[in-house]
This record gives structure tokens, sequence and C-alpha cells, in this order.
């Protein structure tokens, strides 16, 4: 048997004395403790070894880079979760989808987009603000998340701050917006909320514009996208335009979404 001096760096030779006293692997894969064994798979803890190289990555080490990114996600998103969890529940199951047909096939549109590893095809939906598109694009964003698929769910907000601070003059300001921009290009799926979300808004006119046209350019994701608008009045948003609609449409099942505001069924009227 070949000896842990002669074939590993000295970072991984530290490694040995740790396994020996440690239990048995979750993973099933046998501890390496300084020799290799022919047809025997050693977890290195991150990876998944044998005598011939790199099988790849331990499952267990996965499953629990997985469920720290579920964790931090829920963290980031913890306002807009609560709401939901007072609303029906969060997820696909909290979505009422027997209001009419576009809310069924909006329901639909998501829950194919989410059994993607990854998705394939893009989705848009469109509407009056109040339907569920939120809830339905947080839902598809951590069933993606909890099957290992690297999803993003993003706001307009926060895709006008980005746009923003990666023109900023100062350098570190800048260099965090434009990593930010870049989990967007390298994600599998991108979940983008509240498109044209503010009615004639005149801010920074070409900047998100152009930001965003430039960032579909880009990205190597498949995008779920959910506007307050129907695609007429997102062709005129001073936000989007022709262009970045196109984009937005293009190979997406588009379902334009119909019916009031569930934000007012919730209100008290005090006469």
């Amino acid at each position: 048997m070949e000896k842990a001096e002669d074939i590993l760096p000295e970072v991984l030779k530290n490694i040995v004395v740790q396994q020996r006293e440690l239990p048995p692997l979750e993973c099933g894969a046998a501890r390496w403790v300084g020799s290799w064994d022919p047809g025997v798979t050693f977890c290195m803890g991150a990876m998944h070894m044998n005598a011939a190289g790199v099988l790849g990555r331990c499952p267990e080490a996965r499953k629990a880079e997985i469920r720290a990114r579920v964790e931090s996600e829920r963290k980031r998103l913890a306002g807009p979760l609560a709401v939901l969890a007072l609303k029906g529940g969060v997820g696909f199951s909290g979505f009422d989808w027997s209001r009419n047909e576009s809310a069924a096939k909006a329901l639909g549109a998501m829950r194919r987009f989410s059994e993607g590893r990854p998705p394939i095809s893009g989705v848009l939906l469109t509407g009056p603000t109040g339907l569920g598109k939120t809830r339905l694009l947080l839902a598809s964003h951590f069933a993606l998340l909890e099957a290992g698929v690297n999803s993003e769910y993003v706001t307009s907000p926060a895709l006008r701050r980005l746009f923003r601070d990666a023109s900023s003059f100062t350098e570190e300001v800048a260099e965090t917006a434009r990593g930010q921009l870049d989990r967007l290009v390298y994600a599998s799926a991108v979940h983008a909320d509240d498109l044209g979300d503010v009615e004639d808004d005149q801010r920074a006119r070409g900047q998100f514009t152009e930001g965003i046209k430039d960032l579909l350019d880009r990205s190597r994701a498949v995008w779920a996208f959910a506007v307050n608008l129907s695609s007429e009045e997102a062709e005129r948003h001073p936000d989007l335009s022709g262009k970045v609609v196109s984009r937005m449409q293009y190979g997406a099942e588009i379902v334009p979404m119909e019916g009031s505001d569930y934000r007012l069924s919730t209100a008290t009227v005090l006469r």
C-alpha cells in the first residue's frame, strides 16, 4: 500500500491523524487513514476518492451545503416569508389556484419551472398586484434550492441598487455590487420579482433598462419573471421597454393573471 506522505500534500497529511478516532461516516465511504486499499472509496471531507483519483463530491457534504444555503436565504427573505406564512403558508400549497383559470395556469407554469434540474424554459407572470406572483416565485426558488439547484431571487428595487452601486466611484462598493450581479449571471435559475414595480417611474430612466438588458444577455440562468403589468404596459414602462420585454418573453411560458388584489379582502372598512 502507498503511504500518505508519498502521495498527498502537507495540508491533507494532517487529515490522517484527525480521521483515525472519528465515528463511521454517514456517507458510507471509508475514512482515509494513510493508505489506499484497491477498490475502496474514501471520504476526504468534501470529496470522495479512491486509488485512481477523485470520484466526486461527498453527498453528505453536499447536503450540508444545501441546508446552509436554504437557511441563509430564509434569513435574507424573512420579511416576505413571514407575510406569506400568515396568508396561507409558504410554498405552492399556500397558493389559491382555484380562484380562476389563470391562477391554475400560473401555478402549473411555476411548478414545471421548479421541477427542472435545472429549469430549461422561462416563465413570465403578468397582471395586477396581489395575485400571488411573489408567492409562486418564492415557492419555486426554495424548491430549487432544496433540490441543490443554484437559484437566486431578486426584486426590482434590489436590482436598481446593484446597477447604481456597480457604477460607484468607491471601488469597494462597486466590487460588491458587481459580485452580486455575477451571482445572477452564473446561477442556474433566477426569479426576478416586481419588475416595473412603480407606475410612471422616471428615476434613472436609462440605467435600469440598460442594466437589465445587459444582465439578461450575459446570464446563463433560466429566468422566471413577475411583473405587475400587462405585456403591453411593460413595453411602455421606462424600466423595461420593448427590448427588455422581448428578452423576458423569449422561450418562456407567458401567463397573464387576472383577478382582484387579495390584500383588499383582508382589509376592514370602518363606517
